[in-house]
C-alpha cells in the first residue's frame, strides 16, 4: 500500500492512523508525514518497544525523523 501511496496510484487523505508500531509502520508513518499528513501510530505495545526489530541507532534514528516531520506515537493504546 506504501509504495502506491508513494507513487501517487492510492488516494489517501491528510490524517492517517498507522496501527502498528514496528519498523514497517513507523517508516510506513514518516514516508506519509514528509508528504505533509498528519500521522500518529498507534500500537498495545509500550512505546519504548517500537521499532524493537531493528538496532538501536537505526531506531534512534528514524524516531528522530519520525518527530521532526510530526509524527506521533502512541504505546499502550488499543485500535478497537
Amino acid at each position: 500500500m506504501l509504495h502506491n501511496v508513494e507513487r501517487e496510484k492510492a488516494a489517501v487523505g491528510q490524517k492517517i492512523v498507522i496501527c502498528g508500531g514496528g519498523s514497517c509502520g513507523v517508516q510506513c508513518a514518516v514516508g506519509l508525514a514528509k508528504q505533509g499528513k498528519n500521522v500518529p501510530v498507534i500500537d498495545q505495545i509500550l512505546e519504548t518497544d517500537f521499532c524493537k526489530d531493528r538496532f538501536f541507532i537505526t531506531r534512534i534514528v528514524l524516531f528522530d525523523e519520525g518527530k521532526e516531520n510530526g509524527v506521533r506515537l502512541f504505546g499502550d493504546h488499543k485500535v478497537v
